[in-house]
C-alpha cells in the first residue's frame, strides 16, 4: 500500500492513442512486490502511463498486448484503485507468453483494436438508447445499471410497464435513425457545473470530481441528440456502430427495466445464427411429418 501511495496517479492515454511506449514501475503477484518475473507466469503490472481502459462505469476492460526487447505479454484486464485522496491508479494483469519481465524495462502497449471498436460501438449506441428511451417513453427515464462488452449491451432503466413490441421497435428505428445520420461524435472536458448547465446528463449518486468527460452525439434541431458525462471509451463518429438490434427487454426489479441488445458484426452473427436455428427446425418438422 505505502509503494501505490508513493506513486503518482496513472495518466490513461487510450482515448487518442492505439500504441504507446511506457515502462513497468510495478510487478505485483500474490500481494508480494517482484523484479522480475518469467514466461507462463501471470502478474499484475502497473505502469504511470497506459492506453488500456480499465473496467469501470459498466464498461469492461480493453484486451492487447504489451512487448518489450526481451518478451511479449497479453493484457487480459485492467482495473482501477482509488488510494489516498482520490488518486487513481490502473492495474494490468498480463499473461507472459515469452522472456522475461523487469521492472523499469521499456514496453510497447497495443490495444487489441478489433475488441476495442466493438465496445465503443457498444457504449456509444447504448448512450443513442438512453435518449431515444427518454423521447419515446418520457424524460422519467433515468439510467439505473449498465453492462457494456464486446458482445453486447446491457441498459437498466427506470419505467413502471413493459414496452410493447410496436414501441421497442420504435426505439430500435429511432437509434438506427441516428446512426443514418452520420453525425460526429465530440467529448470536451470541463466542470461538472458547466456540463450540467449545457443540458449534460449526470447519473444520480455518482461521484464527480472537478473536472468530467462530456459525450455529445449527434444533433436534432441544430441541438445535441445526446450529451451525457461519460469517462468512457466512444466511437468517433456515429457510422461506426453500423446498426443497432433489440434482442430483448424485461423486468430487473419493481420499476426498472432491462433492455440487451447488438450493433455492428454482432448484429449479423445474431441473425445468422437465427436463421440457422429456423433452418434446423424447419428441417427436424419435416423429417417428423
Amino acid at each position: 500500500l505505502k509503494l501505490l501511495l508513493d506513486l503518482p496517479p496513472t495518466n490513461f492515454r487510450g482515448y487518442d492513442e492505439n500504441t504507446f511506449e511506457t515502462k513497468i514501475d510495478l510487478i505485483i503477484k500474490n500481494n508480494k512486490i517482484l523484479d522480475n518475473v518469467s514466461a507462463n507466469e501471470q502478474v499484475d503490472i502497473i505502469c504511470n502511463e497506459t492506453i488500456f481502459y480499465a473496467e469501470s462505469g459498466g464498461q469492461i476492460s480493453d484486451k492487447g498486448v504489451i512487448i518489450g526487447k526481451n518478451f511479449k505479454a497479453n493484457i487480459l484486464n485492467s482495473k482501477k484503485i482509488t488510494v489516498g485522496n482520490g488518486k487513481i491508479i490502473f492495474v494490468s494483469t498480463i499473461e507472459i507468453v515469452s522472456g522475461k519481465i523487469t521492472v523499469g524495462d521499456i514496453i510497447k502497449q497495443v490495444i487489441d483494436l478489433g475488441f476495442r471498436k466493438q465496445i465503443c460501438s457498444h457504449h456509444s449506441a447504448t448512450h443513442l438508447l438512453h435518449e431515444a428511451l427518454r423521447q419515446k417513453l418520457g424524460l422519467h427515464v433515468a439510467q439505473k445499471g449498465s453492462l457494456v462488452t464486446n458482445e453486447k449491451l446491457r441498459f437498466d432503466f427506470s419505467h413502471q410497464k413493459p414496452i410493447s413490441s410496436e414501441l421497442i421497435k420504435e426505439i430500435e428505428d429511432e437509434v438506427n435513425y441516428r446512426i443514418f445520420c452520420n453525425d460526429k461524435v465530440s467529448t470536451k472536458v470541463m466542470s461538472p457545473d458547466k456540463a450540467i448547465e449545457k443540458g449534460a446528463i449526470a447519473l444520480f449518486g455518482e461521484k464527480y470530481g472537478d473536472e468530467v468527460r462530456v459525450v455529445t452525439l449527434g444533433s436534432k434541431n441544430d441541438n445535441p441528440y445526446s450529451i451525457e458525462l461519460c469517462g468512457g471509451t466512444h466511437v468517433k463518429d456515429v457510422t461506426e456502430i453500423s446498426k443497432f438490434l433489440i434482442i430483448n427487454e424485461e423486468s430487473v426489479s419493481s420499476g426498472v427495466r432491462r433492455i440487451e441488445a447488438l450493433t455492428f458484426k454482432k448484429v449479423d452473427e445474431y441473425l445468422s445464427l437465427k436463421s440457422k436455428e429456423k433452418e434446423k427446425l424447419e428441417i427436424q418438422q419435416n423429417e417428423n411429418i
